[in-house]
């Protein structure tokens, strides 16, 4: 099944690639040949921003509110828990369905990643790693061992 995945995700981006016609690329610059600058086929490279610099007085309330979270969770609050990992579910899902092929599995590994992920809060410590990471990390093992 996992080998089948493969060849059938490169297929699609194969397909993919061979739909972007140079021809179709060409005559959009014909069309802006008046520009001075003639337009770039992909967009610029992004500049990295190290994390200190990103966090302003807004990062440094977000980080509280999430401690605030984080210790109500590990004291038992499932509100907590859900506020904390409830904008994460969507994109374990999507994850999840693109390792195992199937929505229902999907949603069955999220629901188990959830709760282990529930039952396993307390060790979970922020220095190590996000709490997405921390998520990422156990939906993929689960996907794997499902496979």
């Amino acid at each position: 099944m996992c080998a089948s995945w493969v060849v059938s995700s490169l297929t699609v981006w194969i397909v993919r690639l061979r739909t972007v016609s140079p021809v179709a690329s060409s005559s959009r610059r014909a069309r802006s040949a008046n520009a001075s600058v003639p337009s770039a086929q992909f967009a610029p490279p992004a500049v990295y921003i190290p994390a200190q610099a990103r966090r302003g007085a807004e990062g440094k309330a977000r980080r509280m509110v999430t401690a605030d979270l984080l210790s109500r969770a590990r004291a038992g609050d499932g509100e907590a828990f859900r506020e904390l990992a409830g904008p994460h579910r969507r994109e374990l899902q999507v994850r999840c369905y693109r390792m195992l092929g199937s929505f229902a599995d999907a949603e069955d590994i999220v629901q188990e990643t959830m709760l282990a992920a529930w039952q396993g809060i307390g060790g979970f410590t922020e220095d190590r790693a996000s709490l997405r990471t921390w998520l990422y990390k156990i939906a993929t093992n689960r996907c794997l061992a499902c496979s």
